[in-house]
């Protein structure tokens, strides 16, 4: 959620999630404990301690994939906050700040992805991935990949690229 936000939160559920042509829609349940928002103003750091908070929202995020940089950029879109007859001033204020944050393509860098690595008898056998694509459509997500294998000796580290 930023640099500016503090503490700890835990998406307890997704429910209602449906897939569509590069759109995921859900409804998260997500618990949040410790939450400072801190903000400078000038010379000042301005820190509203909010407390422990609890969310159901609706929630749908666009998703698009850059395969020349192998960036996946994710749009987050709070759609509404489910209606609650208990919303307490730290519900509305997270609920304000996820508005905030909302609309806004946040990349995901996949040029890394770990390898996957196992040992068999006395060769170590490293698999890369190179992601080709990722795209959603008709309740599916589909990631593309090319597997890269690698073999060596135990003892010693593997070559990239295979060679």
């Amino acid at each position: 959620m930023g640099e500016n936000i503090s503490g700890s939160f835990l998406i307890k559920s997704m429910d209602n999630i449906k897939i569509e042509d590069n759109k995921i829609s859900f409804s998260s349940f997500i618990s949040g404990k410790d939450i400072t928002y801190s903000v400078k103003m000038g010379q000042q750091t301005a820190s509203i301690e909010i407390g422990s908070v609890n969310l159901i929202n609706d929630w749908e995020c666009s998703i698009r994939f850059d395969v020349d940089k192998k960036v996946l950029f994710i749009k987050p879109h709070l759609k509404k906050p489910v209606d609650t007859k208990e919303k307490n001033y730290n519900e509305i204020l997270i609920n304000s700040l996820f508005i905030v944050f909302s609309d806004i393509e946040y990349p995901v860098d996949l040029q890394e992805i770990d390898p996957i690595t196992a040992e068999i008898m006395d060769k170590l056998l490293t698999v890369n991935f190179e992601v080709l694509n990722i795209y959603a459509a008709n309740d599916k997500m589909t990631i593309e990949v090319r597997p890269s294998p690698h073999i060596s000796d135990k003892n010693k580290i593997p070559v990239e690229n295979g060679n």
